[in-house]
């Protein structure tokens, strides 16, 4: 066995000093296998985590996220979060689930030293930490008689407890403020808990009493562990079972509720599958490409060392030495390419994870593990072999014909010329398809951001806060300091116009309500459901929303004043068609007593859900009017100064109001447009990358097919130059082997797209269109032009040889 090591290591050792001795050939071996390996290992690195690597959870196959559906229309259904009578039906009179739990993310502030603390938190049922598996590291967690309002308990995260509490190792049973009311930390989670569905530092029970399930808001997420041997549709048709039963009992609400019930990873990592399996391709076909030239460069180098070769035969080596000697050298070029490669992976993650944190949010723990590292050793093996074998055999079957003087004779079969051509037209076509998925990508994140989104980002800050519910318990009270929190905004320096809107400018975060029209009942079939946001009278001068009938909302819009409302052009065509908008009455269906409200106005649709989202119909309500504690208000500020420069003004003129009141984030609004856009910009930006890379490649390729060729025929060129032919007539055969195949490859890839862009219409908010073809006939030209420029060097360069050095060189 230690002779074999010995042997082998022999072998690789001499490789490796034959291989020094053609810097130029070995080194731009291993820098393409390195490219090819590090785009690989780096895109499977993210693949790893979202699609492969277990979930950190005991039997996470088992787990599932629950949810509820609502009918839209004939055949259009949306997701909404469960109600707290549909999660309590669900989680007792379910025959499918081990356990079945729920969760409603919260903000808390944290009251401690120094200015409070917004805390990223969650409402959980006193069963969740057990279907995950997880238990506390110190203390215990809560109960189900803790599932009750104001229970005065948290669970605090490692974190939390590291960050603020500098690890006090009696922080179980000390009393803390959250939300302004005294809480008990009754429990410490481990640092390795790992919460990937809702990142949360406290954890509070979630109340299920009978007050809770007369409610109508729709606020839980459900998350169980399946029972051995149920699948994931038995689960739906269990609660889908379910709903049918508590439709009957409360037709209002649920008439027409299904269920959904998905894998815990899917729900998790789903929205990323298409873009990581795009990529994924991507990174292969770059793979291919650069194989594809390794190949093409060691077919040029054998012809360059065939006298060696030959000296090697004449000494006795057999054609099996000639290509062990041969693979060897490829596995040390791959065995180098593998770890420049991972290094290259290694830095490339970091690089991704800085530059686009929210577009690969949940991927966070992908690092080059022994999965990455053993995929791509594979893969290193793989490409080696399949580079590496066919030159090694055809070095070695010319060579013995070069003993019997074959080879002088030799201008280059047309065989080897079908070959040649073969590999240039592939690698060519694989870089189309690379080239053109990159341009629609591109084109794609553009036409996003530039769809027209119904207000102006440009001077405005985003301001998230979360009202205290015990500081703030009623309508009224959020009311007051909402006016005094815009007064003070106000009157900061700068500042030209102030409003409350409820949303985040979030990614596919909206609030939604059912409603009803009057005198237009709902169709049996499907339920209303509308878009709600909460506004201040100035929402519309701050975000420059276009008013096109009636009026905007006034300070006489109170309380005590008639309900109004406004509404969007989307739900004016959808429920209000052939009727006059201003003076319809609608109605949210919340409760019996809710009020109907008097349409005002009509104004352009907000998308104000992420960029390229179409949120649909929406209402509007005074916030001055009518407010809920689940409706969040985020200021929005207009400024004629840079509305960075403003933050500290901003923080020192809310806590003014008030010292305790928590503030999420201050951001400007264009970065959260920007944002929102995170994971096409990251789709688009990579698949440039992989482009750039591609051409990159592909010119090399036609350079090494090039020089091959003009090797292959330095007697052919010598001969031709001493009977007289034109140079120009010379370099354009010489050109023309490389041009041709060039072409061609850009055929076969341009029909290659057409499976490829449907393959890519998950990514993409519209298909080709005739825009794109300047662009893209522009590229596919580039292509053709700098093939020729590839070409034209190494031609250039045989035709100054003297025919007297090429005919002797070539004999």
């Amino acid at each position: 066995m230690s002779s074999s090591v010995r042997s082998v290591s022999h072998e690789f050792i001499r490789a490796a000093r034959l291989l020094r001795r053609r810097p130029l050939f070995s080194g731009l071996s291993v820098a393409l296998f390195a490219l090819g390996i590090g785009t690989i290992a780096t895109i499977f690195a993210v693949v790893n985590v979202a699609m492969l690597r277990p979930l950190p959870y005991p039997k996470p196959e088992s787990l599932v996220f629950g949810t509820s559906t609502e009918p839209t229309g004939p055949g259009s259904t949306i997701d909404m979060l469960l109600g707290y009578v549909q999660f309590a039906r669900w989680r007792t009179d379910n025959t499918t689930f081990a356990a079945l739990e729920g969760v409603t993310p919260v903000t808390m502030k944290f009251l401690g030293q120094g200015s409070p603390e917004p805390v990223t938190g969650a409402l959980v049922s006193a069963g969740l930490f057990d279907v995950l598996g997880w238990k506390p590291e110190n203390g215990r967690i809560f109960t189900r008689a803790e599932e009750v309002p104001r229970p005065g308990v948290v669970v605090i995260s490692h974190g939390l407890w590291q960050r603020r509490f500098g690890r006090d190792p009696l922080i179980v049973g000390k009393v803390i403020s959250i939300d302004e009311e005294p809480r008990e930390i009754i429990g410490v989670m481990p640092a390795a808990f790992p919460m990937v569905f809702q990142a949360a530092d406290a954890w509070m029970p979630l109340p299920l009493g009978p007050q809770q399930q007369a409610l109508k808001a729709r606020l839980i997420r459900a998350v169980g562990r399946l029972q051995p041997g149920v699948t994931v549709e038995q689960a739906r048709s269990d609660l889908a079972r379910i709903n049918k039963a508590l439709g009957i009992e409360r037709p209002d609400e649920y008439r027409l509720t299904g269920a959904k019930v998905l894998p815990l990873r899917e729900f998790i990592f789903g929205q990323q599958r298409p873009t990581l399996l795009a990529l994924l391709a991507a990174g292969f076909v770059l793979l291919a490409v650069a194989t594809i030239n390794v190949t093409s460069l060691s077919f040029a180098d054998a012809i360059g060392r065939q006298v060696a070769t030959m000296t090697r035969i004449a000494f006795g080596a057999e054609r099996r030495h000639i290509i062990r000697l041969r693979l060897f050298e490829f596995g040390v070029i791959a065995t180098a390419g593998l770890i420049i490669g991972l290094l290259l992976a290694g830095m490339s993650l970091r690089a991704l994870f800085s530059a686009a944190p929210d577009a690969l949010a949940g991927l966070g723990d992908a690092s080059i593990s022994w999965r990455v590292v053993s995929v791509a050793a594979v893969v290193a093996g793989f490409v080696g072999l399949v580079a590496g074998l066919p030159a090694a055999w055809h070095e070695a079957g010319f060579t013995m014909r070069g003993l019997a003087g074959s080879v002088a004779k030799s201008i280059g079969g047309r065989n080897e010329r079908r070959r040649r051509e073969g590999l240039l037209i592939t690698q060519v076509g694989l870089a189309v398809v690379l080239l053109v998925g990159a341009a629609l990508l591109a084109r794609n994140v553009r036409a996003l951001l530039g769809q027209p989104m119904g207000f102006h980002t440009e001077g405005v800050s985003v301001v998230e806060l979360t009202f205290s519910p015990s500081t703030y318990p009623t309508a009224a009270a959020r009311v007051q300091h909402a006016r005094r929190l815009l007064e003070a905004v106000k009157a900061v320096p700068g500042v030209s116009a102030a409003a409350t809107i409820q949303t985040r400018f979030v990614l596919n975060e909206t609030m939604q309500t059912l409603f009803e029209i009057e005198g237009r009942p709902t169709p049996s079939a499907s339920q209303r459901f509308v878009n709600i946001r909460h506004v201040t009278p100035e929402v519309a001068q701050v975000l420059g929303i276009r008013l096109l009938q009636g009026r905007m909302f006034a300070e006489s819009d109170r309380i005590d004043s008639p309900p109004v409302a406004i509404v969007s052009t989307k739900f004016a065509a959808a429920y209000l068609a052939g009727e006059n908008v201003i003076g319809s009455r609608i109605r949210r269906v919340v409760t019996q007593e809710a009020p109907w409200m008097e349409v005002v106005g009509l104004v352009e649709d907000v998308k104000d859900a992420g960029a390229g989202v179409d949120l649909g119909p929406q209402l509007f309500v005074s916030y001055f009017q009518q407010n809920t504690a689940s409706a969040r208000p985020t200021i929005v500020v207009r400024s004629a100064v840079a509305a960075t420069s403003l933050f500290p003004e901003l923080r020192r003129a809310i806590w003014s109001v008030d010292g305790n009141q928590t503030i999420d984030s201050i951001s400007p609004l264009d970065q959260l447009v920007l944002r929102s856009a995170a994971q096409p910009r990251l789709a688009a930006l990579v698949a440039v990358l992989l482009a750039s890379s591609a051409m990159i490649l592909v010119l090399s390729g036609i350079y090494s097919v090039t020089v091959y060729g003009v090797l292959r025929r330095t007697r052919e060129i010598g001969l031709r130059i001493a009977l007289g032919a034109r140079p120009m007539e010379l370099l354009w055969i010489l050109v023309r082997e490389s041009v041709i195949p060039t072409v061609l490859g850009v055929a076969c890839g341009v029909a290659a797209c057409v499976p490829a862009v449907y393959w890519m219409r998950p990514l993409l908010a519209q298909g080709m269109s005739r825009q794109d073809v300047p662009t893209l006939a522009g590229a596919l030209a580039s292509i053709v032009v700098a093939s020729m420029i590839a070409a034209l060097i190494p031609a250039r360069r045989a035709l100054a040889v003297p025919p007297s050095v090429a005919m002797r060189d070539a004999g």
